[in-house]
């Protein structure tokens, strides 16, 4: 299982959407889940990019799982 960590972008290295940006955002006590925001580059602000709602934390895992995403939380976003 993948360590999910909240509110930082990582590097999708292996999996599905490899290359790209992952940010996991806690909502639960706005929307009552959590979203996923994938961009494709975060540095350019016109860059393709997506979101997904998910309603628990054992569906997110499920999503990471089914991904096959290994991320590399060390990365420079500044």
């Amino acid at each position: 299982m993948q360590k999910i960590k909240f509110d930082i972008y990582g590097q999708i290295q292996r999996g599905e959407n490899v290359g790209w940006y992952v940010k996991f955002v806690d909502d639960t006590k706005e929307t009552g889940g959590f979203y996923i925001l994938l961009d494709s580059d975060i540095y350019d602000p016109n860059a393709e990019g997506y979101d997904s709602w998910l309603e628990t934390f054992e569906d997110v895992n499920g999503y990471c799982d089914e991904s096959n995403w290994v991320i590399n939380w060390d990365i420079k976003t500044d």
